[in-house]
């Protein structure tokens, strides 16, 4: 099904945050739909996710590998991502019982060509990706007023760069492969 993108803005007072159940009820969502959007503004709406592959930054814990839990219920293959290696293994194995095809890469999403070798890689093992999940975030471990420029730039670099870096890498993939897919920026604060 290609239908017309509708693009809105919501006002800032109807802005907030999800927590964490709203954040998975969220994700339990696009098991149902996933939209992704070619340079002409066409829509192909994703409906069935079995088979289809998830790519997501920071996946070794916490939101990221639950991110990855979720896509594997769904029946997609999920290339995990993310700086520790020794995390990032353990992540992988935990799916080794469920019969899902989940790998890992390392990726420092403030790199832009260790995001271009992450996506390579995951081209490479599955073929079309359709879910990029910009996921990976950090927290610069102090009071605002007490962080020094270093960590503001380590920190920008993570959480803004990463974001685009992984767009970068994905977005033109995505449109060209034509199968339909979705981006999900995570954001740390």
């Amino acid at each position: 099904t290609i239908r017309r993108c509708r693009r809105s803005i919501s006002a800032p007072d109807k802005v907030r945050p999800l927590f964490l159940g709203e954040s998975l009820h969220a994700l339990s969502l696009l098991r149902a739909r996933v939209i992704g959007c070619s340079p002409k503004g066409r829509c192909r709406i994703v409906r069935d996710f079995k088979g289809k592959t998830a790519f997501i930054t920071g996946g070794a814990e916490g939101i990221g590998l639950a991110l990855g839990r979720t896509f594997v219920e769904a029946g997609m293959n999920v290339m995990l991502a993310d700086i520790e290696a020794d995390a990032l293994s353990a992540a992988v194995q935990s799916f080794a019982d469920t019969g899902a095809t989940v790998r890992g890469v390392i990726c420092d999403v403030a790199d832009p060509a260790s995001v271009a070798r992450a996506a390579q890689t995951s081209f490479d093992t599955f073929g079309n990706v359709h879910v990029l999940c910009n996921n990976a975030g950090v927290a610069g471990g102090s009071g605002i007023d007490n962080i020094s420029l270093d960590n503001w730039r380590w920190v920008l670099d993570v959480n803004l760069m990463g974001v685009l870096h992984g767009i970068h890498a994905f977005l033109p993939h995505i449109r060209a492969h034509g199968e339909g897919g979705h981006i999900v920026n995570a954001a740390s604060m």
